[in-house]
């Protein structure tokens, strides 16, 4: 029988493996084989009977910790304890040989300790489906060497028909690349280390969901919003060509009726053309709404009294899935076409994912019980306020292989 440590090493291996075929398929630019593909998924299946095993084996643990506890309980271990051996010695006496395994492999710094990677990809799984961008599949590649480089054709070269003894005129295709450089977004989050003392539940469920919150929220907006600037990614409604921008009509109000279903529905399909039109595969597309839009579309009805979008209920579009971010605005001053000025606008934005690239670093935490923080300008000694701080460092940036691949319709009144 395999130990849960073995089950681990085998897991990491099958990973490996997978990703190595789509790292040769990204560098080659092109898609997985028919036969890479069939291998992929074989190796993700068996990723997954993994998972649900170790799951289990931790459900069943006298420990009885679930796993996004284990950042926590490591926290817990060092409090009190500045020293790597006296937290191993502490997580030890607990009866969490999980945090004790985690501990004795962590790197000491800073008075405190780096959960290893291990852990960290569970505190990223966790995130994941809270967000709007990485929930439509991305290509998520690792960015070992702090940046990401594709050289792509921009324009292709050109054939025609010629007659007879005709001379050849010579074409040239034109060269870019699409770069990602890791873009480093962190926080510092001070927490009394009496309620870390505590045993209560309640106090994990806090520190884990705060963390949770500030970093998908944060790098949602700027995968979304972003304008490349300050530091920041350039996100997927900065990456839509001029040509794939578009101009809602105006419709009588912000709620929408009967007589509104073919004007949205032309609106919709226009972004669609443009994917297409521009020879976007269409392999993994999907849909950015509001959640007014969202809402407005989902009750939307035609002149029968039946729903004009009834595939909303089970997460589709058009055919296509779709997310919900607060992180697509509302308050856009925009004016729709034959209409008036309002301030009110949002944007819809259909993008085919399988162009999308975000390249990343593991999540990084560490706690400190010595350190210092600044707050409105005053600096706060955490040792002196008998807290302990959680530093969390995300590296990553978001880049499209073709700008072709994403379309906006912009004064969105509804």
């Amino acid at each position: 029988m395999e130990s849960p440590a073995l089950l681990e090493e085998k897991r990491g291996r099958l990973i490996r493996t997978a990703s190595a075929y789509v790292d040769t398929a990204l560098r080659e630019g092109r898609s997985l084989r028919p036969g890479e593909d069939a291998e992929v998924s074989s190796l993700e299946m068996k990723i997954g009977e993994i998972d649900r095993t170790l799951g289990r084996y931790i459900s069943l643990n006298r420990d009885g910790a679930e796993p996004g506890m284990v950042f926590v309980r490591c926290v817990r271990a060092a409090l009190g304890h500045r020293n790597l051996d006296a937290a191993i010695q502490n997580a030890t006496s607990r009866r969490w040989p999980d945090v004790a395994r985690a501990l004795s492999v962590s790197v000491a710094s800073a008075g405190g300790f780096a959960i290893p990677q291990g852990y960290s990809d569970d505190f990223i799984q966790a995130l994941r489906p809270l967000v709007s961008v990485r929930r439509l599949n991305p290509i998520v590649v690792p960015m070992g060497n702090g940046n990401l480089y594709w050289a792509r054709i921009n324009t292709g070269g050109t054939v025609g028909y010629i007659g007879e003894n005709t001379i050849i005129n010579p074409t040239q295709e034109q060269f870019g690349a699409v770069t990602l450089m890791a873009r480093k977004m962190a926080a510092i989050t001070p927490v009394s280390n009496t309620l870390l003392r505590s045993s209560s539940p309640a106090v994990d469920v806090i520190v884990k969901t705060d963390l949770i919150a500030a970093l998908s929220s944060t790098e949602d907006f700027f995968f979304l919003r972003g304008d490349g600037t300050n530091n920041t990614p350039r996100g997927i409604r900065n990456w839509a060509p001029p040509a794939n921008v578009f101009t809602a009509p105006a419709l009588a109000g912000s709620s929408l009726g009967a007589t509104d279903v073919a004007t949205v529905d032309n609106s919709l399909s226009q972004l669609e053309l443009a994917l297409v039109a521009a020879g976007v595969k269409m392999i993994r597309p999907g849909w950015i709404l509001s959640p007014r839009t969202a809402l407005n579309l989902k009750s939307l009805r035609a002149s029968s009294g039946m729903r004009a979008f009834p595939e909303m209920k089970d997460g589709m579009l058009k055919g296509y899935p779709f997310a919900v971010s607060a992180n697509a605005p509302t308050d856009l001053t925009a004016t729709p076409l034959g209409g008036s000025q309002i301030t009110t606008a949002s944007e819809v934005i259909l993008c085919d994912f399988s162009y999308c690239v975000i390249g990343e670093f593991p999540l990084a935490i560490d706690v400190s019980g010595q350190g210092t923080y600044t707050d409105g300008g005053s600096t706060i000694s955490a040792f002196s306020q008998d807290n302990s701080l959680v530093r969390v460092v995300l590296q990553s940036d978001i880049g499209m292989r073709r700008d072709e691949a994403v379309a906006v319709l912009t004064a969105v009144a509804y």
